[in-house]
This record gives C-alpha cells, structure tokens and sequence, in this order.
C-alpha cells in the first residue's frame, strides 16, 4: 500500500470518528433530494446503498439512518418500488422502529 493510501486511511478513520454527526448532515439534503426527485428502481437502489453505508460507515449513523427510512416510508408509501428497496437497507434502528410499530397495533 502506498504511503499516500495509508494515510488517506488513517485520516478517514479519524475524521469519521470526531465529525460524524456533521458529515451526516451533510448526506441529509442530498438524500432528502433523491428521494424526492427520482422515481425509477434503479435510483431507489442506489438511494438504499448509500443509506446502507452510511448507516455501517458512521458513527450514530444507525439512528439517523432509521429516522430517514421512517420518513420515506410515511412521505412515500404510495412508491412500492421504493419500500422494497428500503426494506433491504439493514441497520439496528430500522428493525427497532418495525418492532415498535407492531406493538402499537
């Protein structure tokens, strides 16, 4: 590995531990932005990825993560496309919120 790629490496990783919550809300806009713009399966597969990596990449990612998906699934239940994608996205506040909302009911 070259000199540079390691510290590229070592720089991400400490970068992602102190400014986790701002880099994070940064993605937010973004994401709010395709998610509302893009209507075709391809664009939800690519929305559910980057929420599916960020959600493993950053740290408190998992909650905002699960807060995003609870929107989406709210704002835009009438995109069926969209829920499967989503629905694939694995993080611990999503499987959280699906329990939560059973014992409501």
């Amino acid at each position: 590995m070259s000199k540079e790629k390691s510290s590229r490496k070592v720089f991400d990783k400490y970068t992602k531990e102190i400014y986790s919550t701002e880099i994070l809300n940064i993605y937010r806009p973004i994401i709010l932005q395709r998610a509302e713009n893009n209507m075709s399966r391809k664009h939800y597969q690519e929305l559910a990825s980057l929420l599916q990596r960020l959600s493993k990449n950053f740290i408190g990612a998992d909650e905002f993560v699960g807060k995003l998906i609870n929107e989406f699934k709210h704002k835009y239940a009438k995109r069926p496309a969209m829920m499967q994608e989503l629905s694939k996205v694995k993080c611990i506040s999503v499987v959280k919120i699906k329990t939560e909302q059973k014992s409501l009911f």
